[in-house]
């Protein structure tokens, strides 16, 4: 099972079990009638995710020890632009900015093969472009 594995690439949502699921619905980042298409974590989807639904595009980090955690998500007819440097600051993968029409802006880290993560970051534009008709 993936849950308990350790993972380093994207992943279909429905890859995910009914438990981590569950957990990322109890986040607040994921409604009941909602799937994700792709998500990425390197752990388990129990402590770090980013991820992708036809309604919104999210990243969580939920360590329980670490200052760091947070949790963000944006639908996209909330989101002004996104844009992605291909290589975070430490030289990784794929790092996704997105700025939302209020100014908060927030990054989703992604890695996997070259064909995955452009898979990723062209779904949410698809579903960001739609938004706006």
């Amino acid at each position: 099972m993936l849950a308990n594995s350790c993972l380093d690439t994207i992943v279909r949502g429905t890859k995910l079990s009914n438990e981590d699921i569950k957990y990322i619905q109890s986040l607040g980042l994921l409604d009941k009638d909602e799937t994700i298409d792709l998500i990425y974590y390197t752990l388990s989807p129990r402590t770090t995710g980013n991820f992708i639904t036809s309604k919104r595009i999210a990243s969580y980090l939920d360590y329980k020890d670490n200052p760091n955690r947070h949790k963000d998500f944006a639908y996209y007819s909330q989101v002004d632009t996104l844009y992605s440097d291909f290589r975070d600051e430490l030289g990784y993968g794929n790092r996704i900015m997105v700025k939302k029409m209020d100014g908060q802006t927030f990054y989703l880290n992604v890695n996997g093969s070259q064909k995955m993560m452009a898979d990723f970051l062209n779904r949410a534009t698809k579903y960001w472009k739609e938004s706006k008709k």
